[in-house]
This record gives structure tokens, sequence and C-alpha cells, in this order.
């Protein structure tokens, strides 16, 4: 029995109520496939947004830790290259050192090694050498003593020794010293 404010007793499956939606906009079966596909890939570009965005993040990462990888390699070379520099400018020395001897040496002949080695031997032993150069094939000696005598042996001595070219440069005395500049070829 109804009652006023009973509700009335429905079938299973019977629609009740007002349906206030207009016709046109109810779902239709072609909506609802319309709606899952967009569902779907609007899913699908998230998905691919986030992947996108995860690996933008990934690779900056890497590219910063690379990047400080490099900076400490960096200055690492560069405190190497300072050492270094300054090894090599002694070592530049060393070579120019050496090449200047070089010179040198090529510019006395072994014929004027042996006459300075003669030239020497036949100095006195109270006659002291202050100074010897060896010139192509040539050598000046200066020399002094106290004892003129000494002087004067060690000129004999250089004229016996029969070497071709002896001339005296210069022949001083003063203050009881005696010295004696000669070149000989």
């Amino acid at each position: 029995m109804p009652t006023l404010f009973s509700r009335p007793t429905q079938k299973p499956g019977a629609r009740t109520g007002i349906n206030l939606v207009p016709q046109d906009l109810k779902e239709t079966p072609k909506r609802r496939t319309v709606r899952r596909v967009l569902s779907r890939t609007s899913f699908l570009l998230l998905a691919a947004y986030m992947f996108a965005l995860i690996l933008l993040f990934g690779f900056s990462f890497f590219l910063s830790t690379r990047a400080k990888v490099l900076e400490g390699t960096n200055s690492k070379l560069v405190s190497d290259v300072t050492a270094l520099s300054e090894k090599e400018i002694l070592l530049h020395t060393i070579k120019n050192r050496t090449d200047l001897a070089r010179k040198i040496y090529s510019n006395s002949t072994l014929q004027s090694i042996e006459l300075f080695d003669r030239v020497v031997g036949l100095v006195p032993g109270d006659v002291s050498i202050i100074g010897a150069e060896t010139k192509e094939g040539a050598v000046t000696l200066s020399a002094e003593s106290k004892n003129p005598s000494a002087i004067q042996n060690f000129l004999v001595s250089l004229e016996n020794a029969s070497a071709r070219g002896i001339a005296v440069q210069t022949l001083t005395s003063a203050y009881g010293l005696y010295s004696v500049t000669v070149h000989v070829q």
C-alpha cells in the first residue's frame, strides 16, 4: 500500500529519475570510443613526456659530472705544465751552453791543443801563468815571475823548441814583478 511518503517499488533494471542531459550530449558508442582513444593517447603522450624529461635530467647529470672530471684533469695538467716549464728553461740553458762549448771546442783544433801543451810544458817552475788563449793553431800565453832570469829561460826554451812564429807582445816590469805575453804559432 502506497503511502504518500513512500516510494513506489521498482522493478530491477528499470530507470528512474529525471534525465536533464540533452539527447545530443548523451554518450554514444562512437563518442565512447573516441573518449577511450583520446585518454589512451594522452596517457601515452604523458608517459613519453616523462620519459623525455627523465632522459634530459639524466643527460644533464652526466654532462655535469663529466665537466667536473675534465676541470680536475685540466687543473692537474696546468700544474704539470707549470712544473715542467721550469725544467724546460733549465734544459734550454744547458743546451745553449753545450752548443757554446761545442763551438769553442770546434774552434780549437787538435794542433792548437798540442801546441798549448808544448808551450805550457816549457814554463819553468817559478813562472806563473796568468792567462792563456788558443785560437786557430796559435797560442797566446801571459806569464809573470819575480825572477827576471826565469822569464828569460822561458823565452829561450820557446826559441829552442823550434816553434814557428814566436812573438813577444808585451814585456813589463813593475814593483819587482816581471810579466810577459807571448804569441806562438
